[in-house]
């Protein structure tokens, strides 16, 4: 017998159909374990509630947080203007800029510069929405009907 003969192996060694049946159930059981645990790890990564979701739902709410610091700077800059119109604090040159600007009206002296605000933007006198129709060409001065 020379070293690349292989003997013959004893017959407890091979297989036996009583093994394979005695460790089915518990191969069985394994498997199934393992399917749970990877339903379970899948959906916990990619589900509605998972972590790759929860970072969309972090990222959506650090935009809606930054949006919503634009809108109150946007807020407290309208209501400062408008604090100035109020009557307790009733500031006569943006009570004057407001009065010229909705009634068309300027004085005989002055000369009128027209710029696009963004005041402007919203603001008809129609009640319609959308842009503003140019200002008419016709000024009246103070005192004028």
């Amino acid at each position: 017998m020379n070293e690349f003969d292989v003997p013959e192996a004893p017959s407890r060694l091979l297989p036996r159909t009583a093994e394979i049946r005695k460790r089915l159930p518990q191969a069985v059981f394994a498997l199934v374990g393992l399917g749970v645990v990877g339903y379970f790890a899948y959906h916990a990564i990619h589900g509605d509630r998972g972590l790759l979701a929860w970072k969309a739902l972090d990222r959506d709410v650090t935009e809606a947080r930054v949006d919503l610091q634009a809108v109150r700077a946007e807020r407290e800059t309208l209501e400062k203007r408008v604090g100035l119109l109020r009557l307790e604090s009733l500031d006569l040159d943006m009570l004057d800029e407001w009065s010229r600007r909705v009634l068309n009206y300027s004085a005989r002296d002055e000369a009128v510069i027209f710029t696009h605000d963004e005041d402007d933007a919203g603001l008809r006198l129609d009640g319609q929405e959308g842009p503003v129709a140019p200002a008419a060409p016709e000024r009246r001065a103070l005192g004028e009907r």
